[in-house]
């Protein structure tokens, strides 16, 4: 199981902390594209009988690579709040939009209700006093 774990560092140290995370992916990478160039020559030589040793180390390439993807993933994901925190930091008083109003009724739609019994707009009983 993996966990995030974060931890507080100074201002300017963070770029070299990028940078140390994205070199200490470089090494391994070139191991894979040397094992994935070994298969093809192993299959293009042996054929038939390097099929499932190639088979296994592109399987373990692939799980490489994912773990490799998820460091970067980690150092982009610093980047993206080392911008948005110290290159280009916005207000964080922004305000959501707020819904537009809702129009008013006319006379003839305050006039109006809606009736359950016949599922229809009927018209409002008007009172003696000739209100509403």
């Amino acid at each position: 199981m993996k966990v995030k774990i974060s931890h507080s560092m100074e201002v300017d140290e963070i770029t070299k902390k990028i940078s140390n995370l994205t070199k200490d992916t470089v090494v391994p990478l070139q191991k894979l594209a040397d094992l994935l160039n070994s298969v093809s020559i192993i299959l293009e030589h042996d054929g038939d009988e390097a099929v499932q040793y190639s088979y296994q180390s592109i399987d373990r390439i692939r799980k490489n690579l994912a773990e490799i993807d998820e460091i970067l993933a980690d150092t982009q994901g610093l980047m993206g709040g080392y911008i948005k925190s110290i290159l280009d930091p916005q207000p964080h008083d922004i305000q959501p939009p707020t819904p537009p109003s809702m129009p008013s009724e006319t006379q003839e739609e305050s006039k109006m209700y809606w009736d359950n019994t016949t599922r229809s707009l009927k018209n409002k009983p008007v009172t003696d006093q000739g209100q509403q």
